[in-house]
């Protein structure tokens, strides 16, 4: 689990920056009409968890990953998704905090 920072937000993006502002991702959301959370906010920590497999990609043929992501504040918990190609940096795996 890292710990990341909303650098922005809209309705169909998410950028976040690590907390020590090295590495930076971009996430969409994993389906049509879906949003972020209205608790996220510019600012506001969120854990990032395991990079796994969208279950349907192999059938579309496209490479698309999803997280779990979790609003710190209000414990909300959602998934958001990302292709590698958005992916401005690489999530380590050893924790920065």
């Amino acid at each position: 689990m890292l710990r990341y920072r909303i650098e922005s937000v809209a309705k169909d993006f998410l950028s976040l920056v690590s907390t020590r502002g090295t590495n930076k991702i971009s996430l969409r959301p994993c389906s049509m009409g879906q949003t972020f959370p209205s608790e996220c906010k510019e600012g506001d920590d969120v854990t990032v968890t395991a990079d796994m497999p969208h279950p349907d990609t192999p059938n579309l043929g496209i490479d698309m990953r999803y997280y779990e992501v979790t609003h710190v504040r209000s414990g909300k918990v959602f998934r958001a998704c990302h292709r590698k190609a958005t992916i401005k940096g690489e999530i380590n795996q050893q924790p920065e905090d």
